[in-house]
């Protein structure tokens, strides 16, 4: 019988079989620290490790956010919610949220009719095509299929079930629970009837995407989602064999010395999630003490272990940012002991967001305002929506300043404007390429496709009828979805709810 739990959604009953599995190089709350004179500073209780720390939630310090944007060049350029959303009415507030959702929608309807399509002829199994068209040799698109592309599309379909059951559309809900079934399954079949495989930052975003969706069914149906308690099962279990002996996630089983932030990160939301705020404490202890980068606000990309010494590898991603941020606030919620306050840290990571992860657009309106940076296609073609994601979470956080949320949905609000506006609209039943066609031309239904450059056009970027990657698109539809999520929120807010 599974009895659904109030931890994420993941049952508490019979339920060693998914438990997360502790990790075996954790000691109380701590971590084992890096190198052999931080573990003999550890036994005599000289490293800071072994300093009891303050329980319980706290909300961030004030004067953070203030103190270091609002008075310097950000003050102005970061004041760009649209028109319509800074409008105080009731009713406008009320359009905006209809507009986003619709964009939301959009995005949605263009990705699964665009991309997700049965696989192998077997019943109820769904994958997402890599690119569409797809000009890659068979043998190449039998052997890259992006793992993790298809657990962060599997979020987004999550993403589109909330926003229905929000909006009262229960059927529609449920045909976007079905539709996650179904790609689950297909990961499964695609992934040769497993979920494991080599990298642990793969399978800490399947992890996190699984956990959602359990707990989407719940909310949906008032039971658990048996197929996301057994991926989550079998997924906990490998997480487990993926911690550093220094603390951290190994990045992959065949490259155990690369640590780093990519799958650290998730890994510890994954954990909180799950409810072992410990473990995830101990890992964002580690990832605070060695990948924080307190000049810039921000946390490198990893560190490869050469004994007791680290070679650093100071990439600065936004989904790294996107995860350590959700992992600091679940973390901040749940009140277990942290070395760094982590609503705190989670202030000054918007603000290195802020100072060095956005770039100045004009919007349509000849309006010039600060955007969220893009990383291109490819994998980096999703890397700023999971920011986004994150960021959103921030915006509706009441452990944060009122200053540290506004930052993050205004970020969340002119990312998503700066990827409408620049937006291509398209029949798909027309032909791109040939003589004669306007590629703009719309006969009947149509799809919308987003540049992987949020400051560029899609037309401009990618010309009508070149391949169009998956990566790319749900990045725009997690960056929809979160808009929509928060503009939702306020327009229950201004009504009183």
């Amino acid at each position: 019988m599974n009895t659904p739990s109030p931890v994420s959604g993941w049952t508490c009953t019979a339920a060693a079989r998914w438990l997360p599995p502790p990790n075996p190089f954790l000691s109380g709350v701590h971590p084992v620290p890096c190198g052999a004179s931080s573990r003999r500073a550890l036994e005599k209780g000289s490293h800071p490790r072994a300093r009891p720390q303050r329980p319980g939630v706290q909300r961030a310090k004030s004067g953070i956010i203030s103190d270091v944007i609002l008075h310097r060049n950000y003050r102005g350029s970061m004041n760009s919610q649209p028109s319509s959303h800074n409008a105080q009415s009731l009713e406008s507030i009320s359009e905006y949220a209809e507009r986003t959702s619709s964009h939301a929608a959009a995005a949605a309807a263009s990705v699964t009719d665009t991309f997700v399509h049965r696989i192998l002829g077997v019943p109820g199994a769904l994958i997402g095509s890599v690119q569409v068209p797809d000009p890659r040799p068979l043998s190449q698109r039998l052997n890259i299929w992006h793992y993790w592309w298809q657990a962060h599309l599997l979020d987004c379909v999550i993403d589109a079930g909330q926003r229905h059951l929000r909006e009262g559309d229960i059927t529609a809900a449920q045909e976007e629970l079905h539709r996650a079934r179904a790609l689950l399954r297909g990961i499964n079949v695609r992934n040769y009837g497993r979920f494991a495989n080599d990298y642990f930052d793969d399978m800490a975003w399947l992890t996190l995407a699984v956990g959602r969706m359990n707990s989407f069914c719940i909310e949906l149906t008032g039971a658990n989602d048996v197929a996301a308690q057994d991926a989550g099962a079998a997924l906990f279990e490998q997480l487990a064999k993926g911690f550093s002996p220094v603390g951290g996630m190994s990045w992959r089983k065949s490259k155990r010395d690369f640590v780093n932030a990519a799958a650290t990160a998730p890994t510890a939301l994954a954990y909180v999630r799950a409810g072992d705020p410990k473990t995830a404490a101990a890992l964002m202890d580690w990832m605070n003490e060695t990948l924080w980068d307190a000049e810039r606000s921000l946390y490198i990309d990893g560190v490869n272990v050469r004994g007791d010494e680290y070679d650093y590898e100071r990439g600065e991603y936004t989904y790294n940012q996107g995860t350590a941020l959700g992992a600091l606030l679940s973390l901040a919620a749940s009140g277990v002991p942290c070395e760094v306050d982590p609503a705190e840290r989670a202030e000054r990571l918007i603000v290195g967001i802020v100072k060095h992860m956005t770039e100045e657009v004009e919007f349509l309106s000849g309006a010039r305002r600060r955007i969220l940076i893009s990383h291109g296609d490819g994998d980096g073609g999703l890397f700023t929506g999971i920011l986004v994601r994150y960021l959103g979470m921030a915006a509706s956080s009441p452990l944060l300043s009122d200053e540290a949320r506004a930052l993050a949905s205004t970020l969340v609000y002119s990312t998503a404007r700066a990827l409408w506006e620049g937006r291509r609209e398209f029949d798909p039943d027309l032909p791109m390429n040939e003589y004669g066609i306007d590629p703009n031309e719309i006969r009947g239904k149509a799809l919308v496709q987003f540049s992987p450059r949020f400051t560029e056009p899609m037309s401009k970027v990618v010309k009508p009828g070149a391949p169009v990657e998956l990566s790319t698109q749900v990045q725009a539809w997690t960056i929809f979805e979160t808009a929509a999520r928060l503009a939702h929120a306020r327009d229950l807010a201004s009504h009183g709810f």
